[in-house]
């Protein structure tokens, strides 16, 4: 029996380290091409020396942003090969070119007005004789935002609930769900004690125990099933980290079960968050094999509390 679940046990940690690192890389992969592209469309119509439309013709071309003015400073310029349709209309994305001075990042658009300076070679080159200024009157939102970001403050109904914490001058924080959950207890099988690994304490820290958590139950339930295999598996899908992990309050999906630490957080700004009784609450960071922190929310006391033990639960959410 021992030699059986040793085998069991191996087979089940190798699968989740590799299924760990796979989906490590696939975050890194998905956040990588999420991060918002350094570019703008603009669209240009080039005609002669004597009014004519240039048509279907490859042309290189010289595009500088100014600052203040039409005749003010270049603070980006960059070269694109490009061609003009039938009608003598161009289009560009602006940052995708060679770039000749400064960066689309370093931009402050909040900091205008500027203005797009094109000049044109039409036989391809560097001879740029025809030449084109126009102001700039609408950024895009995803450029602008990079450069002023959206601040947030304590008590602001954002992201699916209510913010309770910021840091980073109200760019980053912590959100509450604008409900309680439901009362659950921290994990099962709970009558197999068992360490779950979510002793992280801190901001952030939550997610981390919360999967943690979730993971260890996976494998307690094959150390039931080893143990009573005649038993059915008491179900892990009802417990405080399961619970606050499948929630999608507001659309999003990146809820989990607080640490000590962003328990405490949010009592310290309970007033702010709706709903909040005068109980104790499950927080994410495990005490012992057995125990697990909580926080009561009528003195804010925290103390540890058998696992097994029905508590309220409040999910919340980093940005």
């Amino acid at each position: 029996m021992v030699l059986a679940f040793r085998i069991c046990e191996t087979k089940f940690l190798n699968i989740m380290k590799n299924l760990f690192s796979f989906f490590v890389f696939m975050l890194m992969s998905f956040c990588a091409l999420t991060q918002p592209p350094q570019k703008m469309s603009y669209q240009a119509i080039i005609r002669n020396s004597n009014g004519a439309l240039i048509t279907n013709q490859n042309m290189d071309m010289r595009i500088s942003i100014l600052q203040g003015s039409s005749g003010g400073i270049s603070v980006y310029v960059e070269t694109q090969t490009t061609n003009t349709n039938s009608n003598g209309l161009v289009t560009l994305q602006i940052g995708m070119g060679t770039k000749i001075k400064g960066t689309m990042d370093s931009i402050n658009w909040g900091n205008g007005p500027y203005f797009v300076k094109t000049e044109t070679d039409p036989d391809g080159g560097v001879d740029y004789t025809i030449t084109g200024t126009s102001e700039l009157l609408s950024v895009p939102y995803a450029l602008y935002t990079l450069k002023n970001p959206e601040k947030h403050f304590i008590g602001e109904s954002f992201g699916g609930g209510i913010v309770f914490y910021v840091y980073d001058n109200g760019l980053h924080g912590l959100i509450a769900a604008t409900a309680n959950q439901t009362s659950e207890v921290y994990c099962k099988p709970d009558s197999i004690p068992f360490t779950t690994n979510g002793t992280r304490d801190g901001i952030g820290a939550g997610k981390f125990n919360t999967e943690r958590i979730i993971a260890s139950q996976m494998l307690a339930v094959v150390v039931y099933q080893l143990t009573y295999p005649h038993q059915a598996a008491p179900s892990p899908n009802n417990t405080a980290a399961n619970v606050c992990a499948n929630y999608q309050g507001g659309g999003f999906g990146d809820w989990y079960l607080p640490s000590k630490y962003e328990l405490n957080l949010m009592y310290l700004n309970k007033q702010v968050v709706p709903g909040m009784l005068y109980e104790f609450y499950w927080s994410s960071t495990e005490y012992s094999h057995q125990y697990a922190w909580v926080q009561g929310f009528y003195a804010g006391v925290q103390e540890k509390h058998d696992k097994s033990m029905n508590k309220y639960i409040r999910a919340i959410r980093a940005f």
